[in-house]
């Protein structure tokens, strides 16, 4: 039996939420999407930052609220989640959620006048419990200007993230790294990075091109709270090479510990990195929210 999905705000079988081969998002990739975890009991961190990044790219591409609600309704978007979640029978477990929306309309590149048309699709699949240790590639990839696409949105043409972790992944490591044109660090391929040295934590600045990471902004938020700022600047290779420890934040793993990046291994076990971790959970408790309606 086919897994249910969400299409259009309308649960279907997968075989049967199709997309034009020609449409505007398949052709020329004008889509985004968001990838999040839902917590047992269906609940899920920062949800309304997730759709907030999800409408910034809608909204780049034309979406109107008036007439794409029936597709994607950012206010209703919760009770649609869980309603798959439920029809999925994932409530009760840990679920990794794809929200992909974009347009759907066959409008030529050149046309900039016809409205464009949208759909949306919501995929939940029960969560292996992720890695919390990861090697990282050094790697020699670069991140598009900030001029050539947004990255505070998650844009469906991610064949730069898939093609570099694919050649790390055939070396022997789980994730690779991305730098900007200046050669100063970035981010991973599926992550936001940062560095500890001492009781001080780094993290490239965004200016660098780096995802705005949903858990990347909380993670800054719940140190901060505890009284240890995150540094957001510039960082070399060398403060790369020099830090003591190194770790890696996304919405589905949440915090994995770099054990080594090429060949330099990395502390695992620094106590700052415990308490960086006591201190994320703690925010966690304090601010999962129930996508059920109340």
């Amino acid at each position: 039996m086919q897994q249910p999905v969400l299409f259009n705000r309308r649960l279907v079988s997968s075989g049967d939420a199709l997309i034009p081969a020609d449409s505007r998002a398949v052709a020329l990739g004008e889509a985004c999407f968001e990838t999040l975890r839902v917590y047992p009991g269906g609940e899920v961190l920062g949800f309304a930052h997730h759709i907030a990044r999800l409408m910034r790219g809608l909204d780049q591409l034309g979406y109107d609220a008036a007439r794409h609600r029936d597709v994607f309704d950012p206010e209703s978007a919760a009770a649609d989640l869980f309603r798959l979640l439920e029809a999925c029978r994932l409530t009760e477990s840990s679920a990794r959620v794809r929200i992909q929306a974009g347009r759907i309309d066959r409008n030529s590149i050149r046309d900039f006048e016809s409205p464009a048309d949208f759909f949306c699709m919501m995929t939940a699949a029960e969560l292996k419990t992720p890695s919390q240790t990861v090697a990282l590639h050094p790697g020699d990839f670069r991140r598009l200007p900030l001029e050539a696409a947004d990255p505070s949105v998650k844009w469906s043409f991610y064949l730069p993230a898939v093609q570099a972790l694919q050649q790390a992944r055939a070396v022997g490591f789980g994730e690779t790294l991305f730098w900007d044109a200046a050669g100063n660090l970035a981010c991973g391929a599926l992550s936001n990075i940062f560095l500890v040295s001492g009781s001080a934590v780094f993290t490239p600045a965004l200016e660098s091109g780096a995802l705005h990471g949903i858990t990347r902004a909380l993670l800054i938020e719940a140190l901060y709270e505890a009284g240890i700022p995150v540094r957001e600047q510039k960082l070399s290779r060398r403060d790369l090479e020099a830090a003591e420890a190194v770790f890696l934040t996304n919405s589905v793993t949440e915090i994995a510990v770099v054990s080594r990046i090429g060949e330099l291994h990395k502390a695992t076990d620094l106590p700052m990195l415990q308490r960086i971790t006591t201190i994320f959970d703690a925010y966690k408790t304090q601010n999962l929210q129930p996508l059920r309606p109340l």
